[in-house]
């Protein structure tokens, strides 16, 4: 696998500029990239609400509540440019999206090795689509190692109010470079969103280039607040369509 981290030094000295220095500016043709990737987006959404009615149930004038839904579909493309990377398996990576012809601010976000984002400052949150992409970008998110059928394991997450365990298996293995994986996540939010949902998802990804192929995911959350029940689901669809790692 082609070699593409840069000095420790290097990329410190990037992650401590002030805060206003850290904004990211769109990069140049000048600005070498350590990797350039482009995905393929579809995104189907659907959103429901149900509110308790105000009259009670056995009321034949009654209505037992009021329920509201509403469905959209878009496509378009995620692009992941990886700035700097350290020995430890962090990256740099600039995130961009564009869907049903909007183009969303360019987010600098850290990736760490073990599929973890951390934002710089003064950077928007990626769109639940990216947030679910990147982390297989990250180098022991699955792996560059050789993987055998059968294989799995599972990740717990615990931050703040955010707690999740993420289950992987891969399901078969046809080259070094093309191993599918079955993703499986449950997880809570507590506080002022009081959620839980489920993620479920299978993926075809590359351990020698350590990216995912292409991908489908479907996702569940089911929040309460007070009288309402609100139910967000989506099925999004990744295919990657450029990788400068592709030349080599």
């Amino acid at each position: 696998m082609k070699a593409w981290t840069l000095p420790t030094l290097a990329f410190l000295a990037l992650a401590a500029l002030p805060v206003s220095a850290q904004t990211p500016a769109p990069v140049s043709s000048a600005t070498p990239l350590l990797r350039h990737l482009v995905f393929a987006l579809k995104l189907s959404t659907n959103y429901s609400s149900e509110l308790k009615g105000i009259r009670d149930i056995a009321d034949p004038q009654g209505a037992p509540g009021v329920t509201t839904q509403s469905r959209d579909r878009g496509e378009g493309t995620i692009t992941c440019d990886v700035i700097a990377a350290r020995d430890n398996g962090d990256l740099l990576v600039d995130v961009s999206e564009t869907l049903r012809g909007q183009v969303t601010p360019v987010s600098r976000i850290v990736l760490h090795a073990d599929g973890e984002v951390t934002y710089l400052p003064n950077q928007k949150p990626l769109a639940p689509e990216a947030a679910l992409l990147i982390p297989f970008l990250a180098r022991n998110y699955i792996g560059p190692q050789a993987h055998t059928v059968g294989e799995n394991w599972s990740v717990n997450d615990n931050f703040d109010n955010f707690k999740a365990t993420t289950k992987f298996k891969i399901t078969a293995v046809r080259a070094p470079s093309d191993v599918s994986v079955d993703v499986e996540q449950d997880f809570t939010i507590s506080g002022t969103q009081n959620s839980t949902g489920v993620i479920r998802g299978h993926a075809n990804y590359d351990p020698t280039k350590i990216v995912l192929k292409d991908g489908s995911f479907d996702t569940r959350s089911r929040t309460q607040q007070g009288e309402e029940y609100r139910v967000f689901s989506s099925f999004m669809e990744f295919t990657l369509r450029e990788d400068s790692f592709a030349k080599h």
